[in-house]
C-alpha cells in the first residue's frame, strides 16, 4: 500500500470520525482487506475505540481541543447508542406484546370456530338420526298396514270360502221328497241352484220346481 492510499484512508476517517473499522475496510477493499486492516491497526495517527457497535476509528489531534472534541464525541455517541438501545428495547417489547396478543386472539378465534363446528356437526348428526328414526317408524307402520291388509284379505277369502262350502253343503243336504214338503218348508218355488232343487220337483224342466 503506497503513501497516497494511506492518505486517502486518513482523509476518510477525518471526514467521518468514529467510522466503524469494518465499514472502512469494506470501502477500501480494493486495496486489499488485510493491508487496510494492518495499516489501521499499526498507524500511530489512528485512534481506535471499542464500542458496542464495533471498533470506531478517529484521527489523533495534537492539541487539547482535539482531545476534548474526541471525548465529547465519544460521550455523544454513547448517549445516542444508549437512547437507541432503549428505543429498540421498548419497540421490541411492544412487538412481543403485540405478537402475544395476536397469538392469543388467534387461539381464541380458533377455539370458537372449533366449538361452533362441533356444535354444527352434532346438530347435523341429531337431525340425521331423527330422520332415520322417523323413516324407520314410517317403514314399520307401512309394513304393519300391509300385513294387516293381507290378513284381512286372507280372512275375507277364508270367510267367503267357508260360506261357499256351507252353502254347497247345505244344498247337498237339503232334499224335498215332493212339492208338498217344499211348500211346507217355505222353499217353493225352488229354483235351479237353490238348496233342495231337484229334477223330480221340476217336471216341466223350466228350471223352477214346484211352481204349480
Amino acid at each position: 500500500m503506497d503513501k497516497q492510499d494511506k492518505e486517502k484512508i486518513i482523509e476518510r476517517i477525518k471526514k467521518e470520525p468514529g467510522i466503524i473499522k469494518e465499514k472502512l475496510i469494506t470501502e477500501f477493499s480494493n486495496l486489499g482487506i488485510e493491508k487496510v486492516s494492518t495499516f489501521v491497526n499499526q498507524s500511530k495517527e489512528i485512534t481506535k475505540k471499542q464500542t458496542k457497535d464495533g471498533v470506531r476509528l478517529y484521527i489523533k489531534n495534537k492539541g487539547c481541543l482535539g482531545c476534548l472534541f474526541s471525548i465529547l464525541l465519544i460521550l455523544l455517541i454513547g448517549s445516542c447508542v444508549g437512547s437507541f438501545n432503549d428505543d429498540n428495547k421498548e419497540k421490541e417489547e411492544e412487538t412481543i406484546q403485540s405478537e402475544q396478543q395476536e397469538d392469543s386472539d388467534k387461539e381464541d378465534t380458533e377455539k370458537t370456530e372449533q366449538k361452533e363446528e362441533a356444535e354444527r356437526l352434532a346438530e347435523e348428526q341429531r337431525k340425521k338420526e331423527e330422520a332415520e328414526r322417523l323413516a324407520e317408524e314410517q317403514r314399520k307402520k307401512e309394513e304393519a298396514e300391509r300385513l294387516a291388509e293381507e290378513q284381512r284379505k286372507k280372512e275375507e277369502a277364508e270367510r267367503l270360502a267357508e260360506e261357499q262350502r256351507q252353502a254347497e253343503q247345505q244344498q247337498t243336504n237339503v232334499y224335498y221328497k215332493n212339492c208338498d214338503e217344499a211348500r211346507s218348508a217355505g222353499a217353493a218355488p225352488v229354483h235351479q241352484g237353490e238348496p233342495g232343487y231337484g229334477k223330480h220337483l221340476d217336471r216341466d224342466g223350466d228350471g223352477v220346481g214346484c211352481d204349480r
